[in-house]
């Protein structure tokens, strides 16, 4: 189990490392974008009418565009999940406690035990909110 939380917790600081670039990436693009919207409303007073009157169309254009950078950047750390630095020591001291206990069934428990294990194909772990336990199925 620490080898497996070792090796997530290695991807994990690559995803963040490629985060942190499109981060700077997108907020490097927002200014950039802030400053062309801002560029087109000092040209909207300063140019003629005639030339003036395909401005807001390209603000609307802009504005689109600058939206879509801020949902992006709103939502560029959802994927990335951070395991617990203790994760593995709690998920061995959760099994100990469970082989200590398993050891001291009766035996017509232990069958019990072993009918049950038997049905299980599959346990799903699916992470929750920060600060919530995750969601477990068991298939």
């Amino acid at each position: 189990m620490s080898a497996a939380v070792e090796a997530y917790r290695a991807e994990r600081a690559a995803q963040a490392k490629s985060v942190g670039r499109r981060r700077t990436d997108l907020a490097k693009a927002i200014r950039e974008t802030e400053g062309k919207r801002a560029r087109l409303e000092r040209m909207l007073y300063e140019l003629p009418y005639e030339q003036a009157l395909a401005i807001p169309k390209q603000m609307a254009e802009i504005d689109a565009e600058l939206a879509g950078l801020k949902v992006e950047e709103a939502a560029i750390d959802a994927a990335l999940v951070t395991l617990h630095p203790q994760a593995a020591e709690r998920y061995r001291t959760i099994v100990e406690n469970l082989t200590g206990a398993l050891a001291l069934a009766s035996h017509a428990a232990r069958e019990g035990i072993e009918a049950v294990r038997s049905l299980i194909q599959e346990i799903v772990v699916t992470p929750g909110a920060p600060y919530t336990k995750p969601a477990v199925e068991i298939r």
